[in-house]
């Protein structure tokens, strides 16, 4: 392997098109830890996800308020690299994307999470029922006031 080898080289030597019914292009090389290729750039030197540069590479630079989104034919596949299965998007779209994809953590199954939902209805309960402040809740179920102020008004954990 040469000293240098253009980006687009080595990108192409970790993408397999072949043996997909579907016609995804798939990432061979590393992923980011969430199924998504990750593809490492020298100049300037930074990681970016493969099938972004995929997108780059046929379309042009990605505008900073917009996402590349995948839109597989047979459903969600994080290591597809076709560009003609990826669309730009909002972040905003995104989330949605990834929440519809069952790829958005919630609730209790987040790993920064510290309430499970039935603490949350507790809280709302004793909130509701007076004689607490929040304070008080916070302090009982190892939370910062405001967290209880946004669980009591509806505002995170919707949902419960």
């Amino acid at each position: 392997m040469p000293a240098y080898e253009d980006p687009v080289s080595r990108f192409w030597r970790k993408v397999s098109k072949g043996g997909s019914s579907s016609g995804c292009w798939i990432w061979l090389g590393a992923d980011d830890g969430y199924g998504y290729g990750a593809f490492g750039l020298s100049h300037p030197r930074r990681v970016t996800k493969a099938h972004r540069f995929s997108w780059e590479m046929a379309h042009g630079p990605v505008p900073d308020d917009q996402c590349v989104l995948h839109n597989c034919p047979n459903g969600d596949n994080p290591k597809c690299v076709n560009p003609a299965h990826l669309f730009l998007g909002t972040r905003d779209d995104n989330n949605k994307d990834k929440v519809k994809k069952g790829r958005q953590s919630r609730r209790e199954l987040h790993g920064l999470s510290v309430l499970t939902s039935s603490e949350v209805e507790e809280i709302r309960s004793k909130y509701a029922n007076g004689g607490y402040l929040q304070r008080e809740l916070a302090s009982e179920y190892g939370v910062c006031r405001q967290a209880v102020g946004l669980i009591v008004l509806g505002k995170r954990w919707r949902a419960i």
